[in-house]
């Protein structure tokens, strides 16, 4: 069967931000990574070109310059967990400009790092803006109007907070970027437009950092005079005076809704199955994993519910990939309606399907899913304005009460569908695991 992995439409994704962004590919045996995409951006702002693609990053950069990227991919596989790193580069026409990276991994169905997503932000104007603003600390008491040059005509948002934690000053670009004039924040808690959510973590970093006398960053959400939610990250520099008594806090903020919106796609099509937007064999993995250690916790026995479509090559050989494709699409929406919002339904991959039913107490509550399946499916099905049968074999096995495995489970799952299939299809069978 041919199914569309619509790799056009994440490329015009990539293709379309104004972030670099390019994938690599963890080299189990050799411990190298090699390119495997850039985007638009990427190649206009960098040396980069598709050149690289298929070369490892000691083949593309010198030693040293290797050796430093090499130390943060390594982070990735090992740490197993995102990496943020700030470097700089030349652009294509020389000039310098500097970026902050994050390396996302991306794990195969094993659960190891397979591939490298980087996305990475020219922060060139930030780090102008922030020699700028150091400056300014720097020289604050001999010239208050170089401060209010700068934050006058700087597009991030600037605020000072005494030490009370209550605004004296807000840069003009609030009104651009959140619609509020200045008199609407100054005299007010920092805290006041700040998301519920992070509120409590924004208070403990600004604490943190006027007793350590350590800037601190963090991403956070705060409303716009619309009431929209937008993400902003800032950046905190702690002042003190001769006596090293805080004086005030200097925030940086800038908004990054954008980045964010992205990191949620990229995360959506690592987990999801483009064909059918459903959660894919990796993200039912995690799932599955998640149950079996409730069961160590005493959170009760689930059901995994192993599902394919009866015949299906017939119906790609009849009505062609295209036609079999929509089936698959209906008859992922037709068996997600059978659970509820708290199970979870996904593609495995071809015509098979996979459903984690939660709560199960008994064998009767996985046969009521598997009837709801199997009435679902009887349902009028039209395909080229020709009505057709479509039905489906189910295998389906329930927990132990205490502990089992990932292999384990799954297998008596693929056991139980065998059985369905050898009772004639259109049918469902049950393993209940020791």
């Amino acid at each position: 069967m041919n199914v569309k992995h619509d790799l056009n439409y994440e490329r015009v994704l990539m293709d379309g931000i104004n972030d670099i962004v390019f994938i690599v590919k963890v080299e189990k045996s050799s411990g190298q990574f090699t390119y495997e995409f850039l985007n638009r951006k990427a190649i206009e702002k960098t040396k980069l070109d598709e050149g690289v693609i298929g070369k490892s990053i000691s083949d593309v950069y010198p030693e040293k310059e290797a050796e430093f990227l090499l130390s943060h991919y390594q982070k990735v596989v090992s740490k197993r967990k995102s990496v943020v790193y700030e470097d700089s580069y030349y652009t294509p026409d020389g000039a310098k400009s500097y970026s902050e990276t994050v390396l996302n991994p991306l794990f195969n169905s094993e659960g190891e790092v397979e591939q490298i997503v980087g996305i990475v932000k020219d922060i060139t104007k930030e780090r102008a803006a922030d020699a700028a603003m150091k400056e300014y600390l720097d020289r604050l008491e001999e010239s208050e109007n170089r401060f209010k040059i700068i934050a006058e005509h700087a597009q991030d948002l600037i605020t000072l907070i005494d030490r009370d934690g209550i605004i004296t000053y807000v840069s003009p670009s609030y009104q651009n970027l959140l619609g509020f004039h200045d008199n609407e924040y100054i005299g007010k808690s920092f805290l006041h437009n700040i998301h519920p959510e992070c509120r409590t973590k924004l208070e403990e970093e600004i604490r943190n950092s006027v007793q350590t006398k350590e800037p601190c960053k963090m991403q956070f959400q705060q409303k716009t005079q619309k009431g929209d939610w937008i993400w902003s990250e800032l950046n905190a520099t702690p002042v003190y005076d001769e006596r090293d008594q805080f004086i005030y806090m200097v925030v940086l903020s800038r908004d990054i809704t954008l980045q964010k919106e992205y990191e949620s796609k990229l995360e959506h099509f690592a987990f999801h199955d483009s064909l059918t937007s459903l959660p894919n064999r990796r993200k039912f993995r995690d799932c599955l994993i998640e149950a079996i250690a409730g069961l160590r916790e005493g959170k009760g026995r689930f059901a995994v519910l192993l599902m394919d479509i009866d015949r299906f090559k017939q119906i790609n050989d009849e009505y062609g990939h295209d036609a079999g494709d929509e089936v698959i699409k209906e008859f992922g929406r037709r068996i997600k309606r059978s659970f509820s919002k708290e199970d979870v339904v996904a593609r495995l991959g071809g015509d098979e399907f996979v459903a984690l039913l939660k709560g199960v107490d008994s064998a009767e509550k996985a046969t009521e899913a598997a009837d709801r399946i199997q009435t679902s499916l009887k349902e009028p099905w039209r395909l080229k304005n020709c009505g057709m049968a479509v039905t489906s074999s189910i295998g389906i096995a329930i927990s132990p009460s205490t502990d089992t495995t990932v292999f384990t489970i799954l297998k008596n799952a693929d056991k139980a569908l065998y059985e369905a299939k050898d009772a004639g299809r259109n049918a469902f069978r049950i393993r209940i695991v020791e």
